[in-house]
């Protein structure tokens, strides 16, 4: 079948230009879609536009053009394939392939290759998005397909009716195209928003690295000498200690392959671009941030630093600091290892084949060199040659991650009492994390005493924990004042109100004044999952610092005393992504009242928020009101629904039998009117009403069904009388509509006659559609 339909065409060319603009958008962002608008959309209008003029005149294709324009794709397609790698240049080449094709398209089965191809670009832009802007490009790609399909639709089912209406009459769309699309549009977004979605299986989800390529010529000397020299490459990797490096205990002596960081010249050479301290070697818990600002983010406010793609929640580790004087934190072992990273990745730590959470960190904004991982990392897979992990367990790369970096993980997750741990370990020198600041203020040891109140272990850890989230305020601004005061003497007593550094340093000396091992972690909490995107959106908000406390029975253990955050003990994705969209905007919010209350966008943010929260708080209630109600008016709210459902079946039957008397009395009415109009009208007159009364009668007319075709279809019924009058009204209608010879008054009268006696035959026999 050779497609003619303009409509057809046009609506090929918004679909290919959709995925082409999308894959452009998410690739190369504005760039790309600028590109993608200013090259493929033209090229595709170019082809399509030929092909179509060749389909419509029935010309052969033009085969050289698209040999040429398929070999100019194959060029591009090599070129791409040495500069940007296999899967930019597979797309780049399948687009080039459609391009050519489109001088040739007439086929149906030429418009079911190019929405493969569409399809294809589509879903590989759909799966590297990570923007909820996307969702854009999904409306405007369902609306270019519903309009192609039903498009072709259209044409194959108006081939045959070409025959009556001519063969270079246009046939365009079906006039409730728009009506359809949007309708289809409407169910599949309830669809999506509001149907519990199954939680994903992670399946294939431990990918290899990519991005940015790291290499350090001196840490891969360093990793190939410590393989040579036979040094177990299992380390813990948790930072539990018993048989890494952490065993040193503060010597300054190293083992083969161990170097001081502080010593390794390719860390200061690393560009620092974060303004958060925490992954510093030294953090202040003051202002943590250079540039005067308090909390988290620093002087990267709080655009996203990086996506994590996980089936649940994380807190992602970076460093660990075990020492803590003059108001800041640092780190006492300074020892590390260097690992070899290969094409098949990094173990870890021993474990069992499929042991695990796997997950996958992209970095979107560069913060620091360190390789953020959840403790209990099993296994790493990340481009470069060779890795750095110190005495706790922390990573680091050769130099500060870049935009579009991206590293895979699988880590061990186990809890106790609802909190991450690490591994079972034991550690050599408990004093490390035992370290208390000279001249600390009395009241920290007694306010620790009487919290845990006779308590100990993690029992006087819990008790702690849920006294700071409880009794203390966040604040995303530093609080400090100089007034005599240390800042944690401030805080505890005096202000009672601080950003995180505050509450996690408070937390471990009060567990160290009750000789328990502790130490101070900063990292990334990943806990606000865009429901759109999939992704777990890390923020410079989410830029973190909690506690780690040592259990014999437990190992090292997670603890949260900031209020404004909440420990992954669980996985919290909504049941739907209407839930989810609701979740996403109150973490916005809350995130946004932080950084910048006062700012427009916040009050925008808040508004939407509070109106969101009314209406759910109104539907609750509607609905607990209804459900409370529906037991003592069960037999009233019973009655009116069957007394509803016999008015409507008896209006039913009622209309059944009255609509083919009232549609012979109009078609009468009108055929009498046309009468006086002359022979023409008349005929054609006749012709409309008997199929409007045949339709009614149980008889209808498929649209693509040729009037001679209708006419044998009604001989083939058990009411055959109908024919004999239908085949001369049928007759005389293709010769009054599709001639130019004038219709005698005689042929009119016959029409009329053999119309009165349709009417009389109307009704006899059972429904059937021919």
């Amino acid at each position: 079948m050779t497609l003619r339909g303009g409509g057809l065409y046009a609506s090929l060319w918004a679909l290919m230009t959709v995925a082409a603009m999308a894959r452009g958008a998410v690739g190369e962002g504005l760039f790309g879609l600028a590109a993608a608008a200013g090259f493929w959309a033209p090229l595709f209008a170019v082809g399509l536009w030929i092909g179509h003029a060749n389909a419509r005149a029935g010309r052969k294709p033009l085969k050289r053009v698209t040999e040429g324009v398929a070999a100019v794709g194959l060029g591009v397609f090599l070129l791409l394939l040495a500069i940007a790698g296999l899967v930019p240049a597979l797309l780049t080449l399948v687009l080039w392939i459609q391009a050519a094709q489109n001088f040739s398209l007439a086929r149906e089965r030429d418009v079911y290759f190019a929405l493969a191809i569409s399809f294809a670009v589509f879903i590989s832009a759909a799966a590297e998005s990570k923007t909820t802007v996307f969702l854009v490009w999904v409306v405007l790609y369902a609306l270019a397909a519903t309009f192609v399909l039903v498009g072709l639709h259209s044409e194959h089912e108006g081939g045959r009716a070409r025959a009556v209406a001519g063969a270079n009459r246009r046939l365009p769309l079906p006039a409730g195209t728009a009506f359809l699309t949007t309708s289809i549009l409407a169910i599949a977004l309830t669809l999506y928003l509001f149907v519990p979605q199954p939680p994903a299986k992670g399946v294939g989800g431990f990918y290899a690295g990519g991005g940015p390529f790291y290499e350090n010529e001196q840490w891969e000397s360093e990793a190939e000498a410590r393989e040579s020299g036979g040094s177990d490459a299992m380390g813990d990797g948790s930072g539990g200690g018993g048989s890494g490096p952490e065993d040193a205990s503060g010597d300054t002596r190293g083992e083969e392959g161990q170097v001081p960081r502080a010593g390794d010249q390719s860390r200061g050479e690393a560009r620092q671009p974060s303004d958060y301290r925490g992954f510093d070697d030294t953090l202040p818990i003051e202002n943590p941030g250079r540039g005067g600002q308090g909390g988290e983010s620093g002087g990267v406010g709080n655009g996203i630093v990086m996506y994590v793609r996980a089936d649940r929640p994380l807190y992602l580790r970076g460093r660990v600091f075990d020492t803590f004087a003059d108001g800041r934190w640092s780190t006492r072992h300074t020892w590390e290892e260097k690992l070899p990273v290969d094409t098949g990745g990094l173990k870890l730590r021993p474990h069992p084949d499929g042991a695990g959470v796997s997950y996958t960190v992209e970095v979107a904004s560069p913060s620091s060199d360190l390789v953020f991982v959840v403790p209990q990392a099993l296994a790493l897979k990340f481009p470069g040659t060779a890795i750095a992990r110190d005495v706790h367990g922390s990573l680091r790369a050769p130099d500060t991650l870049e935009a579009g970096t991206r590293y895979s993980v699988r880590s061990r997750i186990e809890t106790v009492d609802g909190h991450p741990k690490g591994a079972q370990a034991s550690i050599t020198d408990p004093a490390a994390y035992l370290q208390l600041p000279p001249g600390l203020d009395a009241r920290i040891e007694r306010l620790a005493r009487e919290v845990a109140d006779g308590r100990d272990g993690l029992e006087a850890a819990l008790a702690l924990e849920s006294h700071l989230r409880t009794s203390y305020e966040y604040s995303f601004r530093s609080v400090f004042t100089s007034q005599g005061y240390t800042p944690l003497e401030y805080f505890l007593f005096e202000a009672e109100r601080g950003h995180c550094e505050y509450f996690a340093s408070a937390l471990a000396v009060m567990l160290r004044t009750l000789d328990i091992p502790s130490r101070l972690v900063t990292g990334f909490s990943a806990t606000d999952r865009n429901p759109v995107t999939g992704y777990y959106e890390v923020r410079g908000l989410d830029g973190h610092a909690w506690v780690e406390a040592y259990f014999p029975e437990h190992g090292w253990v997670q603890f949260e005393p900031t209020p404004f955050y909440a420990l992954p003990n669980q996985e919290r994705q909504a049941d739907t992504v209407g839930a989810g969209l609701l979740d996403y905007l109150r973490a916005m919010t809350r995130n946004a009242r932080q950084v910048a209350p006062e700012a427009e966008s916040t009050q925008y943010l808040v508004s939407l928020n509070d109106w969101l929260e009314r209406l759910q708080a109104w539907y609750r209630s509607a609905m607990e009101t209804l459900r409370a109600a529906l037991p003592a008016l069960g037999l009233w709210l019973l009655l009116p629904g069957v007394l509803a459902v016999a008015v409507l079946a008896g209006l039913w039957a009622g209309w059944r039998h009255l609509r083919l008397p009232i549609v012979r009395r109009l078609a009468r009415w009108r055929v009498e009117r046309a009468r006086r109009a002359g022979p023409k009208a008349l005929v054609l007159a006749c012709f409309r009403e008997a199929e409007r009364m045949l339709a009614c009668a149980g008889y209808p007319r498929d649209r693509a069904t040729t009037v001679s075709e209708y006419t044998e279809g009604i001989i083939n019924t058990e009411v055959r009388g109908l024919a004999d009058p239908l085949a001369v009204i049928g007759e005389a209608f293709i010769l009054a509509r599709y001639s130019d010879r004038n219709v005698a008054a005689e042929d009119a009268d016959r029409v009329y006659r053999a119309f009165r006696a349709l009417m009389q035959g109307t009704g006899a026999g059972r429904r059937r559609s021919v």
